[in-house]
């Protein structure tokens, strides 16, 4: 999936794995994971989703609101908005040269933020899942979408087919973590 973020013509290789299966084996690993590992292998993604229906701040740029939290920084100091747009017109400085925090606090920083929300396609806006994705990285909106001009999400069916299927026991998990208990004690209440 590495094509350029305004690319019209862009396709993914043949030998992809799809959005939808992408989701299903998000599924498979999440099945294994709630039985055996939560508590012991933390998984990014998992936790990420667990974050999103406790209403805690996402702690991963892909699922945030908004973007321009994740600089990219090249060997000569060079500084772009995010490591998955480390193109010219998404340079922000050098830090031999502008602060970092400077960088940070630049109009062209907080649009490149706002744009994730602004270009996000029409089907986000009423997904029941918007609030764990929040139309996830921006890089990876190139499909047509069905509702307007702004492009899909390439993995959303997979993000979508993830967040139905885990919704029970992320449910489950957050009462666990309301009452003040580890998300891990989910194994001893479904799993004995």
């Amino acid at each position: 999936m590495l094509a350029h973020p305004q690319d019209e013509q862009t396709a993914v290789t043949p030998w992809s794995v799809d959005g939808l299966q992408f989701g299903k084996f998000l599924n498979a690993i999440f099945d294994i994971w709630i039985r055996e590992d939560i508590g012991d292998i933390g998984i990014q993604l998992f936790e990420q989703t667990l974050a999103a229906w406790c209403g805690l701040p996402p702690q991963v740029c892909v699922f945030a609101p908004v973007c321009g939290s994740a600089f990219a920084m090249e060997m000569n100091g060079d500084v772009y908005n995010c490591d998955h747009f480390v193109y010219p017109q998404y340079k922000l400085g050098n830090i031999n040269d502008t602060p970092l925090r400077q960088m940070n606090n630049s109009a062209q920083n907080q649009q490149f933020g706002l744009d994730k929300s602004r270009t996000m396609a029409q089907e986000c806006h009423t997904c029941p899942w918007q609030f764990a994705c929040y139309g996830g990285c921006p890089k990876h909106r190139f499909l047509p979408s069905a509702c307007g001009p702004m492009k899909q999400n390439y993995l959303c069916a997979g993000y979508q087919c993830f967040f139905s299927h885990t919704a029970p026991m992320m449910k489950a998990m957050k009462t666990l973590y309301v009452n003040n208990l580890s998300p891990a004690e989910i194994r001893s209440v479904f799993f004995k």
